[in-house]
């Protein structure tokens, strides 16, 4: 137990010290995320409005395609009496456009501020999780169609909703340690975007997204389990598409992925911050 302890102290230090950072840089942050949603769409027509209208158009493409166009529905087990593949999907994919982001720019989060870097004062665990409430946005704004779609197609939002503010909460550790294991080894592996992008491609196709796990077949099946965020996603698609907890697994591995990823992300954020200078 105490040899347990001893080797864990490191990793849980380094997450205590990350978010009494985050509380004491709370303003810093918070300007700079301010900042880096607006720096996205610096220069186009609508400029900021994006920030709501991109995810917004991308939604409605996905409920008018699918929900009026298609009218598709799910297959596999324990669906619920309305199994609205439009719900299903979004359930899915909008935890995913979160996940996506955060890993399309984790990598360069540091390097793309090393003139930030270099200034002796400056928090440099600010850089990486400015990154994070931009990337919610898109979240936040699909949620609330799909909310008002669901209310529009069976007049009632699903229990487990009441969840829901856990489910964002435990989101937000998991997409932070992305964010800051990303940033951190993206200093000293330049070509780490390159590889982040290709799985961010490749990973909405193995992730239970467009299709339930019991109708991938069985030879293929252990590629899906593999992804490391198909957990975080079943949990989200429990919620918001099935009413129930028809994936336990998955809340007990989301929840531990997410913790781990908090941890292991600010201990090699944390060890590795002091040679920044020296490679930027």
């Amino acid at each position: 137990m105490l040899a347990a302890r001893s080797l864990l102290a490191p990793w849980w230090t380094s997450s205590v010290a990350l978010l009494r950072s985050i509380v004491r840089n709370r303003r810093l942050t918070i300007e700079l995320s301010k900042r880096e949603l607006l720096d996205r769409y610096t220069g186009q027509l609508f400029g900021s409005a994006w920030a709501i209208l991109h995810p917004a158009l991308t939604v409605l493409v996905f409920l008018f395609f699918f929900g009026e166009v298609l009218k598709v529905k799910v297959g596999g087990a324990h669906l619920p009496a309305n199994n609205d593949f439009t719900i299903y999907l979004l359930s899915g994919l909008l935890p995913w456009l979160v996940l996506q982001d955060v890993l399309t720019r984790g990598s360069t989060l540091v390097v793309n501020n090393a003139h930030l870097v270099k200034q002796v004062a400056f928090p440099l665990d600010v850089l990486p999780i400015k990154a994070i409430p931009p990337a919610f946005v898109i979240l936040l704004v699909g949620l609330l169609l799909l909310i008002v779609y669901t209310l529009m197609t069976t007049f009632a939002l699903p229990a487990t909703y009441l969840v829901l503010p856990l489910l964002l909460a435990e989101l937000i550790l998991l997409c932070v340690g992305i964010a800051l294991f990303l940033s951190a080894l993206g200093v000293f592996i330049r070509d780490l975007k390159d590889i982040v992008q290709v799985f961010s491609f490749v990973g909405v196709y193995v992730s239970p997204i467009f299709y339930t796990i019991d109708t991938v077949p069985a030879k293929l099946r252990a590629l899906v389990f593999l992804n490391p965020f198909t957990p975080i996603i079943l949990t989200f698609q429990d919620v918001l598409f099935y009413g129930s907890f028809a994936h336990p697994w998955a809340w007990v591995v989301s929840i531990v992925l997410s913790v781990a990823a908090l941890l292991i992300g600010a201990r090699v954020f944390n060890t590795t911050q002091h040679y920044f200078g020296s490679y930027l």
